[in-house]
């Protein structure tokens, strides 16, 4: 029985570790593509909360800008990363906004 739970906890802490690498991958290549291409019209969405491996962004509330800023979110954590880690399988970002984090809706971009 303790063996059994020994292999879980390995398993577990790998996973955990690679995630938490994805994340924190994911974030860096956000903000270094929001700095090449984001302009100054409207302000620059700003990173206020990661946990685990949820990323929770202040952006202006303006259909241009969500829209804008879902296409650089998707295309960050999805394709850039799979790329920086050479992974071939999906990664799949799914994207929800709201004016509070508890009325977050689910938002479908389509780029």
């Amino acid at each position: 029985m303790k063996s059994s739970q020994a292999n879980r906890q390995a398993v577990n802490s790998i996973i955990q570790g690679t995630a938490s690498e994805i994340i924190k991958c994911a974030m860096l290549l956000v903000e270094e593509e929001l700095h090449q291409n984001w302009d100054s019209e409207h302000p620059c969405p700003r990173l206020l909360l990661q946990i685990h491996d949820e990323l929770i962004y202040e952006v202006m509330d303006t259909s241009h800008t969500i829209n804008k800023f879902a296409r650089i979110l998707k295309y960050c954590m999805e394709r850039r990363t799979m790329k920086a880690f050479g992974i071939s399988i999906p990664l799949i970002a799914n994207l929800q906004y709201g004016h509070t984090w508890g009325e977050m809706i689910p938002f479908y971009y389509h780029g």
